[in-house]
């Protein structure tokens, strides 16, 4: 009888090992063009036809803690894309996961960009999902994607409109941010200045990308390499700046 036992233990700690061994390593990154997290959560951003993947990267970044001297850290992966075709107006797309520490969560309401002239916030959704949307200006010396003390090539020399959706997973600490840029005008008036034209960029912005997960598409492509990180000069601190702080969460 103990050997039977035994027996029935070593089959199932062989069991465990074979079923912990065969699962897919939890690996992001880039599947078909898209940014994807193949675990905790599933899901990943699909940007627009147009658009074309220019770099992606990932990075670890000093994240601020709410009402607390000492920093936290985050794990971040970003996507950078761009339009293909010069016959059509020049965009940028923007997609990043961000993923807290144990015991910390992101903060529901985004906090303003730093440095940025906003003209909207508000709780909206894509598709299925909530988020928060902001539109606002930045200027190239804000910019977290240029390396610091470079200026961008035109049209964007003068800054970006940009339109940012900011989605919160709670259960896995998890952030998805997806930016929609076009070339800010060189003019005297402010863009908002324009409520027909604004209306109009969010519309081209909520058509950029969709949002994918498990349930909508299953199975999603899976990426078979890390990332990369980033090149000498991108400003972690402007990309900490970005995210905004985390808040502690003795509860998880």
């Amino acid at each position: 009888m103990p050997r039977f036992v035994l027996l029935a233990l070593v089959l199932g700690l062989c069991l465990i090992v074979w079923l912990i061994a065969s699962r897919p390593a939890l690996i992001r990154g880039v599947a078909d063009g898209m940014l994807v997290s193949p675990h905790r959560p599933d899901m990943a951003v699909r940007p627009a036809p147009q658009f074309g993947i220019i770099d992606a990267r990932r990075s670890t970044v000093s994240i601020a803690v709410e009402h607390q001297p000492t920093p936290s850290r985050a794990d971040v992966w970003y996507a950078l894309y761009t339009t293909k075709d010069e016959q059509i107006p020049p965009a940028r797309l923007i997609v990043l996961f961000a993923q807290a520490r144990p015991h910390h969560e992101w903060r529901y309401d985004a906090p303003r960009p730093a440095g940025v002239e906003l003209f909207k916030q508000k709780t909206t959704r894509h598709i299925n999902t909530e988020g928060e949307l902001m539109l606002y200006a930045i200027r190239p010396e804000q910019d977290p994607w240029l390396a610091e003390g470079t200026t961008d090539d035109a049209p964007w020399s003068s800054g970006s409109l940009v339109c940012r959706w900011r989605f919160l997973l709670p259960l896995w600490r998890f952030a998805v941010m997806v930016e929609y840029r076009e070339p800010l005008p060189a003019a005297a008036l402010p863009p908002d200045a324009d409520p027909a034209a604004m209306a109009a960029f969010e519309q081209r912005a909520y058509a950029a990308f969709d949002l994918l997960d498990a349930r909508m598409e299953d199975p999603l492509p899976v990426p078979s390499a890390n990332l990369p990180y980033p090149p000498q000069g991108i400003s972690r601190t402007r990309l900490a700046d970005m995210l905004g702080p985390v808040r502690a969460n003795t509860e998880q």
